[in-house]
């Protein structure tokens, strides 16, 4: 039976990325994600690590920061080792792609500055200026 691995999370970044190297050449980062989440009057903040390879990584690293809103998506992988005697293991989402989301700055005020994501709208003022 083969089951479907994919997953989608948007978090904010709790701090700036950093690209490093592996001894083969090959760039990635890991970097955590927080969100969080109200059941009735309880509020749970959430956390997520993840892994970005290569391309991808270098472009986390060159455009996000901490605080910036992302989605982010992939796979949930298991990573476990031993030390000291103890079995651990944690989960890890493996990026395979990210998108900008929210605020371009996120210690602007919307009131304060107009949203660039947002182009208005041209209206003809009559039908001559009308392509059609």
């Amino acid at each position: 039976m083969m089951a479907v691995n994919h997953v989608t999370y948007q978090g904010r970044l709790t701090k700036d990325p950093e690209l490093e190297t592996t001894q083969s050449g090959i760039n990635h980062i890991t970097f955590r994600l927080a969100w969080n989440k109200k059941v009735k009057e309880i509020e749970k903040k959430c956390f997520l690590e993840c892994t970005a390879w290569r391309q991808l990584a270098e472009t986390i690293s060159k455009y996000c920061t901490k605080g910036q809103e992302i989605i982010v998506e992939g796979e949930l992988n298991t990573d476990e080792w031993d030390k000291d005697g103890q079995h651990y293991s944690k989960i890890v989402l493996a990026v395979d792609k990210f998108h900008f989301c929210g605020k371009k700055d996120p210690g602007t005020d919307d009131a304060d500055k107009k949203d660039d994501f947002i182009r208005p709208v041209m209206t003809p003022t009559s039908s001559d200026d009308l392509p059609f």
